[in-house]
């Protein structure tokens, strides 16, 4: 009894401490919601000053704990590579929809997903951060999860990748219209996402320059910098390079920083300014500290000294870029190493409360423990009792219940043999009808084959391949391919022209080609495109095809037409 006593009182101080941590925790959570977005890095400093027994946290308090802290890296220029924080709030909130919290723990997990690639799971939880973020009026959390996702599908649905940005960017306008520097923000990801597409080329520089001249009209030259050196990438990649070298000097002018300082040095180099280039890589080696920046700087360091003949400055450029690569594979490792040792300090933490809550209860689970085995000795007694008056009966209904299995297996054995023999002989003219297919399908290829060789358009391709230049088809050439492919391929090009009387000339020929299967780089020397090109014209013809939005390609489609 004593000992109960002594273990209540134990109990006791320990639920006050707790209670004073936890208050502790929420006085700090006020100063560090004031403070987070004009100084995150003080918050970082606070949250890790140690102040707070993490072990001793309710779990709602640990939750909005580690919330704010990925908040406060994410705000700091951190990204938010482990998930050992991130993922205690996921948890936490993710049962939890009506908490005001449940879409920012829904955004910074999908931001974590996105760092490790995880697509599918990226967008699952960014589009709940953006339903969930307008249903609470959370909007700048929606808008900003607007903004993630419509990076995630850029590569992979670049037409829904605008929608959703643009509709981030009509959030921010109408919920959050005084924050000048995140509506320059999502200006410049509505007009990067055009830069994808070939037709909104335009449209692309009429945010970009929009965000420049706001930026340019509240005087902030960090955004000016930022806006002008998207502008600079916008046209870099339309090859205006006197506009691109433009805008990076301007942007470099105006905002000195390694970003800044890195871009006007690669667009010096892609417009041929290589002394100046290696002036300024050369610069920014000396001041930076970062690996991946180093990285990049030895790269282009590395082009230059080839384009200049300058043997030994390669090698040493590219030693040392491989070198920088190398240390934040090492910096990567050491982070890992650390997330793991913290996630076992925290188990053994977690394991000493369990273990004390374990002596708590010991007692009331000794008490339980024998009521019930007492009761259960009664209750199995009176069950054996009348198991056994029903033991009888049942085990004369079991032997009439066998006899009529038997009865039953015997007819059940005699059906099997009958669909057994059945089945054998059905397989045995599958087997045949098989056999005489793979044979008409090898001559036919052997048909195809043979005949391909023969025609000058394959000559052609071949003959590119080793001289690099584009290929030129005649149209004696595309009649010789609708000749080939209407005489070995059952009337290929017929049964495209009668199935889609839209079909262009064009569009016809390039059909042609993904049924010869050409490759994506037969088809860039053919077209004179790259290779982003090629896959944006397969997409397109995709909803020629009337199969946009399947699964299946348009070259897995025509090959099997």
């Amino acid at each position: 009894m004593k000992r109960f006593a002594l273990l209540s009182i134990c109990i006791l101080i320990v639920s006050l401490f707790s209670c004073s941590e936890n208050r502790e925790a929420r006085l700090l959570f006020e100063r560090v919601d004031s403070l987070m977005d004009v100084a995150p890095d003080s918050v970082l400093a606070l949250l890790d000053g140690g102040h707070l027994n993490r072990a001793k946290l309710s779990k709602e308090v640990e939750a909005k704990y580690a919330l704010l802290y990925t908040m406060a890296q994410d705000k700091s220029g951190l990204d938010v590579d482990d998930d050992s924080l991130v993922r205690i709030a996921y948890n936490y909130y993710k049962d939890r929809a009506s908490d005001s919290l449940y879409a920012k723990s829904q955004y910074y997990m999908g931001l974590y997903f996105m760092g490790k690639d995880s697509i599918y799971d990226a967008e699952m939880c960014l589009n709940r951060a953006i339903d969930r973020g307008k249903a609470l009026k959370d909007y700048k959390t929606a808008y900003m999860a607007c903004e993630q996702l419509s990076r995630s599908l850029a590569l992979s649905d670049i037409h829904k990748s605008i929608r959703i940005a643009k509709k981030g960017l009509k959030l921010q306008e109408i919920y959050d219209s005084s924050n000048t520097s995140n509506h320059i923000y999502m200006l410049v990801n509505v007009g990067n996402k055009y830069m994808y597409t070939d037709s909104g080329k335009e449209q692309a520089q009429t945010y970009l320059l929009k965000a420049k001249n706001m930026a340019e009209y509240f005087n902030d030259t960090i955004l000016m910098s930022y806006a002008m050196r998207n502008l600079s990438t916008a046209y870099m990649t339309l090859c205006n390079k006197d506009s691109a070298l433009h805008y990076a000097k301007k942007a470099f002018l105006l905002n000195n920083d390694e970003q800044s300082q890195l871009l006007y040095g690669i667009t010096l180099y892609n417009v041929d300014s290589l002394r100046i280039s290696k002036q300024i890589l050369t610069n920014i080696i000396e001041k930076t500290s970062s690996h991946k920046v180093l990285y990049s700087c030895y790269s282009y360091l590395n082009k230059i000294s080839i384009k200049t003949d300058d043997i030994k400055a390669t090698t040493e450029n590219f030693d040392s870029a491989n070198a920088k690569m190398s240390r934040l594979y090492m910096k990567a490792l050491q982070l890992r190493n650390d997330y793991y040792e913290s996630t076992i300090q925290q188990e053994k933490a977690n394991t000493l409360l369990v273990e004390n809550s374990k002596k708590k209860d010991i007692y009331i689970t000794i008490a339980i423990s024998i009521g019930l085995f007492v009761i259960s000795i009664i209750i199995l007694l009176y069950f054996y009792t009348k198991r056994e008056s029903l033991r009888k009966m049942q085990l004369e209904q079991q032997r009439h219940q066998l006899e009529l299995q038997h009865k039953e297996e015997d007819a059940r054995r005699e059906r099997e043999l009958e669909e057994c023999k059945h089945k054998l002989e059905m397989e045995a003219v599958e087997k045949r009808h098989q056999d005489e297919l793979a044979n008409r399908e090898l001559q036919i290829k052997l048909m195809r084959d043979h005949l391909l060789s023969k025609l000058a358009f394959k000559k052609k391709i071949a003959k590119t391949k080793e001289e690099n230049k584009a290929i030129k088809l005649t149209d004696d050439d595309w009649k010789d391919i609708e000749t080939f492919l209407d005489g070995s391929d059952n009337l290929f090009v017929e049964r495209i022209r009668k199935n889609y009387p839209d079909m262009t000339k064009k569009d016809l020929q390039f059909c042609m080609l993904l049924r010869l299967r050409c490759t994506t780089q037969d088809l860039m020397n053919i077209y004179c495109i790259n290779e982003e090109s090629v896959k944006h014209k397969k997409y397109l013809f995709k909803g020629k095809l009337g199969i946009q939005g399947q699964e299946t390609s348009a070259f897995q489609y025509i090959s099997h037409y």
